[in-house]
């Protein structure tokens, strides 16, 4: 086989991708000529990986070799969904770092099993799943989404079917890179390889066809669903769309409005959209450069969500806090840090509150319908929980907005959480009321730190255990005494 063509796109240090037109000697009979025309080889970049590396028996390759023309026809087709939707189909199917590791292990594994799923989650899985343009390759589920500003890519460790046993890609990567990298590297490419395939099937309805759609990505009228995808209201994302001045094929950076009605339950009422848009609209300002307040994350990017929250909170209040005050004065922390604190009644009791970072306009409001309840101790540790994230989730997007509950990105939520846990209860503390306590029953001690700084009595309970004063069993006892 000899390559004819060629084309590469962008940076392999965040995206790139590389097209290779090549002689198809096997051609098979039934294959439909325009996609024997586009046989080739792809290669794929994210963040210095090369995920089309894999191994075929004792031979290392690293492209893939398949049809250009139906991935791309899909890449044109999913387009606005690819780089601007980011809610996956339901929190009840997602789980791990982003959710989509456990979902490539359940969906496409047979035909029967994928009939029986959800109309919804099998038609967001055909329009972020790359396998599905590429169908009948040997490439893993390997899906691509929004995530924030960025555009998040992620491979499956599980094969397709009939893929032979001795092909092996590396799987289990989730990578994120700038939403602009992807939709020019992959724009680059459409273009080359669409003119290039015209120029040489000039009769093809099918790839005319393809141009048109691929000129079509600039339209300016696609700004209204692109914003809907994002998370806004159609009401809003029409409104959005005549205001803001929106060119290319692509959001880079996402209204802090989208963003939180992106991480709010799809079926938001008529009162939660009214007064989200209200906070949103009202942000006052000026907080402090709450980067220049956040422990550096250099050293913790290997740790889970759990662990890393919990270093960065110890940090955080040793930062921050009066080690000799006991609670943690989290209202005047917050206060102090110019973040502008208010209640807003969401009819959602799973949302414990929300936070929205946009330029020097920084402010959180906590929800007083949230399923665990108004008392003090939980008022407390949400706005840990959302100090959290403006303070070390500001990568995500150029504003943050997060509706924290389970719709909200699961590693965001597990790392807030255990940051909100250490900080209201650093081990100092913690450390000194163990030394006080006259008893040692673990229902006393976890009491005593409850009380003492003002935490639920479960987060004291969990906190307990992560720092190796509870076993896991006595936690679990005092959590569920039955």
């Amino acid at each position: 086989m000899s390559t004819t063509w060629g084309r590469f796109a962008g940076s392999t240090e965040s995206f790139a991708i590389e097209i290779r037109l090549i002689d198809d000697l096997d051609h098979v009979p039934s294959v439909d000529h325009d996609d024997s025309v586009s046989w080739g080889a792809l290669r794929l970049w994210a963040n210095g990986n090369n995920l089309t590396n894999h191994r075929e028996a004792d031979e290392a390759v690293t492209s893939l070799h398949w049809y250009l023309l139906p991935i791309c026809e899909w890449l044109v087709e999913n387009w606005d969904a690819l780089l601007h939707e980011e809610r996956l189909p339901g929190p009840e199917v997602v789980d791990g770092v982003s959710g989509i590791e456990r979902m490539s292990q359940q969906r496409l594994i047979s035909e029967d099993e994928e009939d029986a799923l959800d109309d919804e989650v099998r038609a967001w899985w055909r329009r972020h799943n790359l396998a599905v343009g590429a169908s009948g390759s040997i490439l893993p589920p390997t899906i691509i989404r929004r995530w924030g500003d960025q555009v998040e890519i992620s491979m499956s460790e599980r094969p397709q079917e009939a893929v032979p046993r001795f092909v092996a890609f590396s799987g289990g990567l989730v990578e994120r890179v700038g939403v602009g990298a992807v939709a020019t590297a992959l724009g680059e490419m459409l273009e080359a390889l669409s003119h290039e395939l015209v120029r040489r099937h000039p009769g093809s309805e099918r790839l005319s066809g393809l141009r048109r759609s691929i000129d079509a990505l600039n339209a300016p009228e696609r700004s209204a669903h692109r914003l809907a995808l994002l998370g806004a209201p159609k009401q809003i994302a029409s409104q959005l769309a005549s205001s803001m001045s929106l060119k290319g094929q692509a959001i880079e950076a996402s209204p802090p409005i989208a963003l939180l009605f992106g991480s709010l339950s799809p079926a938001v009422s008529a009162g939660d959209v009214e007064a989200v848009t209200k906070f949103v609209d009202a942000l006052p300002g000026q907080a402090a450069d709450l980067r220049d307040q956040a422990a550096s994350n250099e050293g913790l990017s290997a740790l889970q969500p759990g662990p890393m929250g919990s270093a960065l909170g110890d940090d955080a209040w040793a930062n921050l806090a009066d080690a000799t005050v006991r609670p943690v004065d989290i209202e005047g922390i917050v206060e102090k840090l110019g973040i502008h604190v208010s209640d807003i009644e969401l009819s959602d009791p799973n949302v414990r509150s929300i936070c929205v970072l946009s330029g020097d306009r920084a402010a959180m409001a906590i929800n007083p319908s949230f399923a665990h309840g108004e008392a003090l101790e939980v008022r407390r540790f949400s706005l840990a929980h959302e100090l959290c994230h403006l303070m070390v989730d500001r990568e995500r997007a150029v504003s943050l907005a997060i509706a924290s509950g389970p719709w909200a990105p699961r590693d965001l939520e597990q790392r807030a959480n255990a940051f909100a846990a250490a900080f209201l209860m650093p081990s100092p503390l913690v450390g000194g009321l163990v030394r006080e306590s006259e008893s040692d029953d673990p229902s006393d001690l976890a009491r005593l730190v409850a009380a003492r700084l003002m935490v639920p009595f479960t987060s004291a309970v969990d906190r307990l255990r992560n720092l190796g004063v509870l076993t896991p069993s006595q936690a679990d006892r005092l959590k569920d005494p039955l």
